[in-house]
């Protein structure tokens, strides 16, 4: 969610806004902006999964056979 130059929840924004059926990961170390939970404004800003490191390899397994699940092509 903290990247240099472009916030993470303005790229889920972005991201949602130009391709509304892309299924969108966030993960973070936690934290907060301007008071709100960076999980939080990922979920608010469109994000389907959210994931808080450290975090299992079968947590993000589960979570992409989730969404793929829910967005077959």
């Amino acid at each position: 969610m903290n990247m240099p130059g472009f916030g993470g929840a303005d790229l889920i924004a972005a991201l949602r806004a130009r391709f509304p059926q892309l299924p969108i990961v966030a993960i973070s170390g936690g934290g907060e902006i301007d008071g709100r939970s960076v999980m939080d404004l990922a979920r608010a800003n469109g994000a389907d999964v959210c994931l808080v490191k450290p975090f299992r390899t079968r947590e993000i397994a589960a979570a992409l056979e989730r969404l793929l699940a829910a967005n077959p092509s």
